[in-house]
């Protein structure tokens, strides 16, 4: 018997995508999701990467039909209310799944929000190809957060 996941709820799947659309698209393949809301970074370090972003959405998005909300990916506090502002248009469901492949500010904010329900489920999916283009170039504008949860 293969097996499979069983969820006894009904899912709603966050993606942040960045530039990670086959890793998603395998996600949204294997958790079966009852919805899938494509989040869309604003205010990255580099307005190129909004742009490649905005692509790489719209390609899942062209595929798939699913929703799309916008969150500022440019501090973990600003995405983070923007997630729970989704969360409460959604009307808090149940069985919230997470797929954090954007900014690393914005995965700090998935994980605070798992912080707050540990019953959130966050996914993962190994790349078959990295993508070395952007991973081994630094932005060479360092900050510095404060950030209270």
């Amino acid at each position: 018997f293969p097996g499979g996941l069983h969820f006894p709820d009904k899912r709603v799947l966050l993606c942040a995508l960045g530039y990670e659309t086959p890793r998603v698209l395998e996600i949204i393949r294997a958790a079966e999701p009852s919805r899938v809301i494509l989040l869309l970074g604003t205010r990255p370090t580099k307005k190129e990467f909004e742009e490649r972003n905005r692509q790489a959405v719209q390609e899942v998005h062209g595929s798939t039909g699913f929703d799309i909300s916008q969150v500022d990916v440019s501090h973990p506090d600003n995405c983070l209310g923007d997630l729970y502002a989704i969360l409460t248009e959604l009307g808090q469901p149940t069985g919230i799944h997470l797929a954090p492949f954007s900014t690393k500010l914005s995965c700090l904010a998935m994980w605070a929000l798992w912080l707050s329900d540990p019953s959130i489920r966050i996914w993962n999916a190994q790349p078959r190809e990295y993508n070395i283009l952007d991973y081994s170039k630094g932005s060479a504008s360092p900050r510095y957060f404060r950030v209270e949860w």
